[in-house]
């Protein structure tokens, strides 16, 4: 589950979290299974960030960066992701019990 504080900045847009994200370099954010599907979040700085197991279906990430940025299990389905970089990110799939 997400820390909801990380959520909370989330929510308060890309520019409010890109610059929480820059001022605290030293803290890895954890959305894991956060739904983010079809949100706009064009240039959004994911880097070193948990995103296990979250719900990106259809969501804009143009420009966005996820480096180091855990993505296992993630739906990236019909996502935009035209020029998002993700140099060491971890994007394997799970398989879960059914």
């Amino acid at each position: 589950m997400y820390a909801e504080e990380h959520y909370t900045i989330l929510n308060s847009g890309v520019d409010a979290w890109n610059r929480w994200r820059n001022d605290n370099p030293q803290i890895r954010p954890n959305l894991e299974s956060v739904d983010l599907s079809s949100g706009v979040l064009n240039g959004i700085k994911f880097d070193h960030t948990d995103l296990p197991v979250a719900v990106l279906r259809g969501a804009s990430l143009q420009e966005s960066i996820f480096e180091a940025t855990n993505l296992s299990g993630a739906d990236l389905t019909a996502a935009d992701l035209r020029r998002a970089w993700f140099p060491g990110a971890d994007l394997r799939v799970r398989f879960l019990d059914r």
